[in-house]
């Protein structure tokens, strides 16, 4: 059964005899070997100050004596050396930085029994990892609530322990505000395993958020419960190369042009920014990735093909302006697994309008033809055309110095994987994308 912290505290504190009056000596709480399971935060979050004051540390000058091995609680601001956050961050309060884009983790390693986070961030979900467990060890849940602080784990065998929360929804449902932890413990953190040698950030839409991938009904819209950043072909590629991993990512957006036609708030306006609720630039000097993977495109193509110079120029300036952060890193152009050749359709006032740039016969330079004279249908070509403009892109890099760029062709999803909500990559498909990137990386750049 769950426990809310402030039932949490009173019990620690009963147990090390800290609301008796005599000078003798505390036993440890019981603790038993596993964690549990928590999906919501603590019903019960007292403030800052509030739990401060209610927790002695061992080193305390109280009277009362407690052993040196007997847990108790202590308070780790976010600023400490010992805790690792990893994504961009806005540190304008070091204590508190915030982040938002999917996959900013706050990791802690300890000696103790259970952790709780200081954390305000109401519309994000995320994963608990406890020891470092592949699979999530539990789920905090703060899309409907403004706690501050929250359990992450419990009841852990007295000893050394790592925990991580993995932020699993994309950033324009919410910014994550975090203060630091409370550790059951010793009163001491330990270090963190070594961050891994590569580095990848991915750049992308709603397939590299995770959008829809818990889902299995393609009929389905989105819902905040079904996007899992943590199992989308991107996250899932970066743990199988044993890389680290940044991600900035936002569902309909686009390259050129996001899913509504607006050419204004695209990925590349958006990805200087800690969050895109935010004017804060972030410093590129601050995290340096060995491989930019971009997936962009598919919602450019969302109404129809964009038009050829637009978006060819959009993507080179693009690469050209991420080439200068990171002059060493390799760019991935990735075509993203939605794209086929068969949607959107077309009318044929459209494919009139296209008539000067279509080879004779059928298929066409930009369309598909189905039926009988008279009854034709059309599709465009969404996938070929994406490639075409993309390759171009790449030729133009490479003819302006930019020579580390490849081109990586995701295969159009079938459905023999399922589908995810609003017929976007299943957890199954994105699995399988992430080993066809991993061969290639592997392949391209030696990893």
């Amino acid at each position: 059964m769950k426990r809310n912290l402030t039932q949490s505290l009173f019990a620690a504190s009963a147990a090390l005899g800290l609301f008796a009056c005599s000078n003798s000596s505390s036993t440890a709480p019981s603790t038993s070997s596993a964690a549990s399971s928590v999906t919501t935060p603590s019903s019960s979050t007292p403030s800052s100050a509030a739990l401060s004051s209610s927790l002695t540390s061992t080193t305390s000058s109280s009277s009362i004596a407690v052993s040196p091995t007997t847990p108790t609680w202590h308070t780790f601001s976010a600023d400490n050396a010992k805790i690792r956050l990893t994504g961009r961050a806005d540190f304008t309060n070091p204590k508190s930085p915030m982040m938002a884009w999917s996959g900013s983790t706050f990791s802690v390693a300890f000696n103790g029994t259970a952790v709780n986070i200081h954390l305000v961030a109401p519309g994000s979900i995320f994963n608990v990892f406890v020891d470092g467990d592949t699979i999530p060890t539990s789920v905090l849940d703060l899309s409907n609530s403004a706690d501050t602080i929250s359990i992450v784990a419990q009841n852990l065998t007295n000893g050394p322990h790592r925990v991580s929360v993995f932020k699993r929804t994309e950033a324009q449902y919410g910014e994550a505000v975090f203060s630091g932890f409370d550790i059951l413990g010793d009163g001491t953190l330990n270090d963190l395993p070594a961050i891994p040698t590569h580095k990848i950030e991915y750049i992308g839409n709603s397939i590299t958020c995770g959008y829809g991938d818990l889902d299995s009904l393609n009929t389905n819209h989105f819902n905040i419960e079904t996007e899992d950043h943590y199992w989308s072909y991107t996250a899932v590629s970066a743990r199988r190369l044993g890389a680290e991993h940044h991600t900035v990512c936002f569902s309909g957006r686009g390259m050129y042009r996001n899913n509504d036609n607006a050419l204004t708030g695209t990925l590349p306006e958006l990805y200087p920014l800690v969050s895109p609720q935010s004017t804060v630039q972030y410093n590129t000097a601050n995290w340096t990735p060995d491989l930019v993977a971009i997936n962009l495109g598919t919602n450019d193509f969302y109404l129809g093909i964009p038009d050829s110079a637009s978006y060819v120029n959009a993507t080179v300036a693009f690469v050209k302006s991420l080439h200068t952060d990171y002059p060493l890193a390799a760019i991935y152009l990735i075509d993203g697994p939605m794209l086929s050749d068969y949607y959107p359709n077309a009318t044929s006032d459209t494919v009139a309008r296209f008539a000067n740039n279509a080879t004779t016969g059928w298929p066409s330079d930009y369309f598909l033809r189905k039926g009988t004279a008279g009854a034709y249908t059309y599709t465009y070509r969404s996938q070929t055309v994406n490639q075409r403009y993309l390759d171009a892109a790449r030729t133009a890099l490479i003819a302006a110095g930019v020579t580390k760029v490849y081109r990586y062709i995701l295969p159009a999803q079938s459905g023999s994987l399922g589908y995810g909500a609003d017929w976007h990559p299943s957890k199954r498909q994105h699995s399988a994308d992430a080993n066809f990137l991993v061969n290639s990386i592997k392949t391209n750049l030696g990893w």
